[in-house]
């Protein structure tokens, strides 16, 4: 269980969603970690797939709407970590680079 979550963070950290997707087991959980929701709701919406797997909290949900709301409006980065610091979705869009 513990090099699991290793390779799941390890692909989180390389911002290599489709890879963690490949790994990604909802049958791994009794509850899904929040960052991993996050990173599945994110691959959702970059890939246009409709089906999510089940155990998304609802906040997670209404979370990622008000990110893509605020990335819409093209809020600030100091905006965007007031309030989203503590995301994945931030994580991807405002620190590191992808290669």
């Amino acid at each position: 269980a513990i090099a699991y979550d290793y390779l799941l963070v390890w692909n989180l950290l390389k911002k290599d969603l489709d890879r963690f997707m490949e790994c990604f087991s909802v049958n791994g959980f009794k509850r899904i970690p929040r960052h991993y929701q996050e990173a599945v709701l994110l691959h959702c919406v970059l890939s246009g797939s409709g089906s999510m797997p089940a155990g998304i909290d609802s906040g997670t949900t209404s979370g990622m709407e008000a990110f893509i709301k605020a990335m819409r409006e093209k809020k600030s980065e100091s905006y965007m970590k007031e309030h989203f610091g503590n995301t994945y979705w931030f994580y991807y869009y405002y620190r590191y680079n992808r290669n």
